[in-house]
């Protein structure tokens, strides 16, 4: 039997908690229905990092089954996300994990998996365990990292990176391909792929940026870094390069490469990208402008070139895009 730890702290996200649990619930019923076996081979618990009882970030009180200090050992170590407020407050939840890394270091050391998703990412990061190691975080974390934790390699575009047994996933619902993997690495590639089907889990396109959204970035108060995004916004059918941004904002280019990557986890260009995608976006649903017509009001003189950065950016065609109703995508 495979033995699962599930961390939990104050502030957890309830549905990543009983997300997990389903899944492993649902790979119990599909491996006896598909061997007849009475055993179930996966079994979990809550583990309390400080407290038996937890409350979560919408008022739903957990009782732990074991307390961190009582725990020995998991086959495989899960640390679901909890509810993201603001950069301040994460990094307070960081830091409050200190007096329990010891304890955190030893099981993830004896476990043959480690699994963290969205703001659970940072907290495991913060123990050091994942100092060298390839992980992904919810995108709009790639800013948190510039400020706070260094020496991983943060990678955002993607929802689930694996390096070694450290399997790091994107925001809250990801929790789902984390748990689907561990299925798959322990019960075998056909229950996980029931397990898909049954719960609508996406194992394919494993990409964090369709989901970008220059209006879901943490709030700032540098008022001249606020400027050139104003300026960006209303010029994006002007050519923008990043000497014209440095002079608005009457800095080097290293000076504001590095401030919009402290505060955003972007470069200066890839802002405009994202903010032309986006502009893109609402063309595409808002009017009846070609494909080629948009690219050149977004000052791209090769429409082709606009579509390949579109594609990779939202994962489908323009064309595909516009046909698509608005409410399957998360931000609109």
């Amino acid at each position: 039997m495979v033995k699962v730890g599930i961390l939990i702290n104050d502030g957890i996200m309830a549905t990543a908690v009983t997300g997990i649990i389903d899944v492993l619930n649902l790979a119990n019923r599909l491996h006896h229905k598909a061997t007849g076996a009475s055993a179930a081979p996966l079994s979990w618990q809550l583990v309390g990092i400080d407290k038996k009882y937890v409350t979560s970030s919408q008022g739903m009180l957990f009782k732990a089954d074991v307390w961190l200090e009582e725990s020995e050992q998991f086959d495989v170590l899960i640390w679901a996300g909890s509810q993201y407020q603001d950069d301040q407050a994460l990094w307070s939840l960081c830091t409050s994990m200190a007096p329990f890394s010891e304890k955190i270091k030893q099981l993830c050391e004896r476990a043959e998996l480690v699994l963290a998703g969205c703001t659970a990412v940072p907290m495991l990061a913060n123990t050091g365990l994942l100092k060298g190691k390839k992980i992904t975080a919810s995108w709009w974390l790639e800013g948190f990292f510039q400020r706070y934790i260094k020496g991983c390699q943060l990678n955002v575009s993607h929802s689930l990176q694996i390096d070694g047994k450290f399997l790091t996933c994107g925001a809250t619902t990801s929790f789902l391909q984390l748990t689907w993997y561990l299925v798959r690495h322990y019960l075998g590639k056909d229950i996980a792929d029931s397990i898909a089907r049954y719960l609508l889990i996406d194992t394919e396109h494993f990409q964090q940026t369709a989901f970008y959204s220059l209006d879901l970035l943490p709030e700032h108060q540098d008022s001249a870094l606020k400027q050139v995004q104003d300026w960006i916004t209303q010029n994006l059918d002007k050519q923008i390069d990043l000497a014209t941004l440095a002079y608005k904002l009457n800095v080097s280019e290293r000076t504001l490469t590095r401030r919009f990557k402290k505060q955003f986890g972007l470069s200066p260009m890839q802002y405009v990208q994202i903010a032309r995608i986006e502009r893109a976006c609402y063309l595409l649903k808002h009017t009846s402008n070609t494909a080629q017509q948009i690219a050149s009001m977004l000052s791209y003189q090769d429409d082709a070139a606009f579509r390949k950065v579109f594609i990779k950016h939202k994962g489908i065609s323009m064309g595909e895009y516009r046909r698509t109703p608005a409410k399957f995508f998360a931000h609109e």
